[in-house]
């Protein structure tokens, strides 16, 4: 019996799912488990040279590229394990780190929803591994220069609550989340672990993190441009507040990117010429979608939300 499903998404990432199931494979021996791959229509012959050198693994095809949630929930779909371990393609396994986990994790009282890992860079410096906010208007003002300066200075004392995980590594029990449900599809690529975090938090269940078990994520997804990267980042995170605090939040939202651009317009002039350079860039990517945000703002969607094309 399949006691572990380890699922990764493959888009043109063959190197890094090459050395990730090495690891896996290597530093999970104790654990009767499967390796699902699902590959989101690459294009660089990922399938002979992953199942060449892995002929154990499960590889599933998607004729086109469903993004991160949609690719994600058609593995869950197929696995056979009571638990799932949903690990990023740039992610590198030691010290055990995946039976450390689920050891853990079965120890878990049965109101745990989720659980992450601290997430390491390379050289061993830490990663943000989790979050302790989740589609906030705070947070959008704290990009505010003005408030900035004069309240996010002000550190809370009191012990904050874990919102969101990092999606690099996701390990949960199938059976806690199957009245939750798992990605919601009209996500294509990031934020769609804070909406799933957000409704797996409204159920009653708890996010845990275990920041003593480390996996080094290498930050290495697929070859995007950064024009897009942060464009699509744009997108999904309007989705987000659109889906956590209905069509309203969504305009409150954009309402607070609007004061923030006022006030960081008549500020920047303070900041040195990178900050400005990168403000107006940003700015111009941001505003540059204004059709897409009203189309969030009415529209459902067939297809999961995502800009024309991968640059």
């Amino acid at each position: 019996m399949v006691e572990l499903s380890i699922i990764l998404v493959n888009f043109n990432t063959a190197a890094q799912t090459i050395n990730c199931i090495d690891s896996i494979i290597k530093q999970t021996k104790k654990i009767n488990h499967e390796i699902i791959v699902v590959d989101n229509a690459s294009s660089d012959n990922s399938f002979d040279l992953i199942t060449t050198k892995f002929q154990q693994i499960i590889w599933i095809q998607n004729k086109t590229n469903e993004g991160f949630g949609r690719a994600n929930n058609v593995g869950i779909q197929k696995s056979r394990g009571r638990y799932i371990l949903l690990l990023n393609s740039d992610t590198i396994i030691f010290d055990k780190a995946i039976e450390k986990a689920l050891g853990k994790y079965k120890n878990e009282k049965s109101n745990v929803g989720i659980t992450t890992c601290h997430l390491v860079n390379l050289d061993g410096t830490s990663q943000k591994s989790v979050f302790f906010y989740n589609a906030s208007f705070r947070e959008t003002l704290n990009n505010n220069l003005l408030v900035d300066f004069f309240i996010r200075k002000i550190k809370s004392s009191r012990e904050k609550e874990i919102k969101a995980l990092h999606g690099a590594f996701l390990l949960f029990e199938k059976s806690r989340l199957e009245s939750v449900g798992y990605f919601d599809t009209d996500f294509f690529l990031y934020a769609e672990e804070f909406e799933w975090c957000y409704r797996i938090r409204k159920s009653g269940l708890a996010l845990v993190y275990y920041d003593d078990i480390k996996v080094v994520h290498l930050e290495e997804g697929s070859s995007i441009s950064k024009e897009w990267n942060t464009k699509q980042r744009y997108l999904s995170g309007s989705l987000l507040f659109k889906k956590t605090h209905g069509t309203l939040g969504l305009f409150l939202y954009l309402a607070l990117h609007f004061v923030n651009l006022v006030t960081n317009a008549l500020l920047m002039w303070k900041l040195d010429s990178a900050y400005r350079s990168d403000f107006i860039r940003s700015q111009k990517y941001f505003w540059g979608l204004s059709g897409k945000f009203l189309t969030i703002a009415f529209n459902t969607f067939k297809k999961p939300l995502k800009l024309t094309h991968i640059k």
